[in-house]
């Protein structure tokens, strides 16, 4: 698995590289701006997005009252590079590396009448995932000084889970998820905000959701705050 993530990230760095080739061009025509890298890192929150319901199988009634599913704290290091066509738009593919916690651990009211033994049910959607994501992001910037600017993006990504852990039902034991490369592939949609400081440093808040059903972050929105540095 280590070598399989070593070759994508080869690449992606290559594909990368190859795709900012042709945008040197676009810096002979606007001498005041000019393609550029750079690397962040960040801490998210994630949310499953689904109705937190479940029956007592046994019994068939309902086990928890007003509950819902919480949030979960995770990390996100990455690097991009931004093709700049003028001032104020430019194109940024990335890749991005994500610890992402979706957060499924069930909160109620009724957990004051459930002895300890019983609160394993709680857990029985929370998924601990590691993940690559390769966002594409359009971005417009506008001036607030000299020296700060207003970014706002927005894009497709793609995403594949190469390591990801849930708790077995009934239980607060972790197993491990199944799957070759390709089983945890998913798609979605990105948006990113960003204030630009000087030349180096810049501010982001970014959310990000995927469409596809049925994988390991299927349902799972995620918000992250970070800090760039511009190279």
């Amino acid at each position: 698995m280590q070598k399989k993530i070593v070759y994508l990230l080869s690449l992606l760095m290559l594909g990368l590289t190859g795709f900012s080739c042709p945008a040197m061009a676009q810096n002979d025509r606007n001498g005041n701006v000019k393609n550029r890298w750079s690397v962040h890192a960040g801490v998210n929150l994630s949310h499953f997005c689904s109705d937190a319901v479940m029956w007592n199988p046994v019994t068939d009634e309902l086990l928890f009252r007003d509950a819902h599913f919480g949030w979960g704290v995770g990390a996100m290091i990455g690097a991009n590079y931004d093709i700049r066509f003028n001032k104020n738009w430019s194109l940024t593919p990335g890749v991005d590396i994500q610890y992402v916690d979706n957060g499924a651990a069930i909160h109620s009211s009724c957990y004051k009448d459930m002895p300890e033994v019983n609160l394993p049910f709680r857990r029985a959607n929370e998924v601990h995932s590691w993940n690559i994501t390769i966002p594409v992001l359009m971005n417009m910037r506008a001036p607030i000084s000299n020296k700060v600017r207003f970014r706002v993006g927005a894009g497709p990504y793609i995403s594949e889970t190469f390591y990801a852990s849930a708790y077995i039902y009934h239980t607060h034991d972790l197993t491990n998820y199944d799957g070759g490369f390709g089983t945890y592939f998913n798609l979605g949609i990105m948006g990113e905000v960003a204030v630009e400081t000087g030349n180096h440093f810049s501010y982001f808040y970014r959310m990000q959701y995927p469409f596809l059903k049925d994988k390991v972050d299927s349902k799972v929105m995620t918000m992250s705050l970070g800090v760039a540095y511009t190279f």
